[in-house]
């Protein structure tokens, strides 16, 4: 198993990041458990992490995220766009992950109403995301989309 990637540790900035990211590659599959609301400086501690996980595990073969959410999804325009940049950043001319999903833990603001915001700006990266209501459907969709049958 590979270590762990978490954006608390990539902090940077003036202001204390609010929400944080802990990234874990498991065969073909990411797991991030991630626990909101963020901040600028912790939208900007996540791309961080991203960026790690990917220099630490580059794509070289289909793998999918299951994004684990905690508390809220909600977030402030200039957090959106620091979110969509970091996708951009991660993905133009690299390879990419073949599907994203994400399920809450519990009770997450903002879940359902977020999903379109969200699945847009994995859009922009022709990456896809759904939202799931449980781990188990997540992941068999996510297994789907490595076997190419989503």
């Amino acid at each position: 198993m590979n270590p762990k990637i978490k954006s608390a540790e990539l902090a940077a900035g003036s202001f204390p990041p609010h929400g944080h990211t802990e990234f874990e590659t498991l065969g073909e599959i990411v797991i991030a458990h991630t626990t909101g609301p963020f901040n600028l400086e912790g939208i900007l501690a996540h791309n961080r992490a991203r960026l790690a996980l990917l220099a630490a595990n580059p794509i070289t073969t289909p793998q999918c995220l299951m994004t684990v959410l905690r508390t809220s999804v909600m977030m402030a325009p200039d957090c959106l766009d620091a979110f969509r940049a970091g996708l951009h950043e991660a993905y133009d001319g690299r390879p990419r992950l073949t599907a994203v999903a994400w399920v809450p833990d519990g009770p997450v603001e903002g879940f359902e109403w977020m999903e379109k915001t969200y699945a847009a700006a994995y859009a922009e990266v022709g990456i896809p995301m759904r939202n799931f209501s449980n781990q188990e459907e997540a992941m068999a969709w996510l297994r789907q989309c490595l076997a190419g049958t989503p």
